[in-house]
Formats: C-alpha cells, structure tokens, sequence
C-alpha cells in the first residue's frame, strides 16, 4: 500500500498488486503471471499516478495521469479521472468518471505496454 501523504518517485513493479492512496510519479507495472488472485492494482479516491497503470484488474477511483492497461477489466470509480489511452479486456465505468484518451480493446497477443512504450519513444 502506498498510503495517503505519501509520495513515491520512481517505478514500482512487482506480481503481486498495490493499492495507492498516495501519490505516484513514475510507473507502476504490476504484472500477472501469479496466481489469479494477485496483479491487481487499485488507485483510491486520494490516489494520483502520474505514469503507466498496468495490472490485471485495475480499479480506478481517483485520478491516474497517463495510459492504463488492465488485462481483464478496468472498473472506473464514479469520480474517477484517467488522463491517458485504456488498454482493457472489459471496462466497468461508473456514472461521471472520465477518460481523457481512447480506449483499446485488448486482443490476444497484443502487447499494450511494449504499445505504450513505443508511443513514448521508450
């Protein structure tokens, strides 16, 4: 958990999941090749990333500032803001979040990050 108050500068990646409550500025690439419980990835109402969201479930109730990637579904929060492009399986918006980007349906064998990336000049 990265709690309220707190900010981190940098990536974060790992296989398990997080929840942000703080602030990100920096990616956070939670992969999910775990069991399939685990790569989910949760930004609280207070939560601020300012990077890539990758997971396997993505929950998004407060604000992420760059492209999210959910390989299974992406549930947006009723004031939830996503600055950036959406790579997803499913998306689950909740009544007045916004996407300020377009959204991507993910197909199989796409890589949305190595997408991402590219885009980024990365």
């Amino acid at each position: 958990m990265i709690a309220a108050g707190m900010c981190v500068q940098g990536s974060i990646e790992g296989a398990e999941g997080v929840y942000v409550r703080g602030e990100i500025t920096g990616d956070l690439l939670i992969n999910d090749d775990g069991p399939p419980d685990t790569g989910t990835v949760v930004v609280d109402k207070t939560g601020i990333v300012r990077g890539i969201v990758s997971g396997r479930r993505v929950v998004v109730l407060g604000t992420v500032e760059g492209p999210v990637i959910a390989r299974t579904a992406l549930t947006l929060g009723g004031a939830s803001v996503v600055h950036g492009d959406v790579y997803c399986g499913q998306l689950q918006p909740g009544p007045g979040s916004v996407i300020k980007g377009q959204v991507r349906t993910l197909t199989a064998g796409m890589d949305a990050l190595a997408v991402v990336r590219a885009q980024r000049g990365v």
